[in-house]
């Protein structure tokens, strides 16, 4: 991995390190998955929904548990 100087990652998910904010809501997502119940996050852009997920990944990495992520983008209306 490589140095990160900046500690404000601005741009995508790093590693669990530069993760903030949302262990409230990683424990029981983690065990909504784990009792194979469906999960939809919906809320404003820029709020760290995919941060979270590739973090759930994260923290699943070490078990045989396949997933699927299912990006949906909705235009912006004018």
């Amino acid at each position: 991995m490589d140095v990160i100087i900046n500690p404000f990652i601005t741009n995508g998910y790093v590693s669990k390190e530069y993760f903030c904010d949302s262990e409230s809501e990683l424990i029981p997502l983690c065990e909504n998955l784990e009792n194979k119940v469906n999960i939809t996050l919906i809320s404003a852009r820029r709020f760290g929904k995919s941060a979270l997920i590739y973090r759930i990944f994260e923290h699943f990495n070490d078990k045989k548990i396949e997933f699927v992520f299912l990006l949906i983008c909705m235009p912006r209306r004018i």
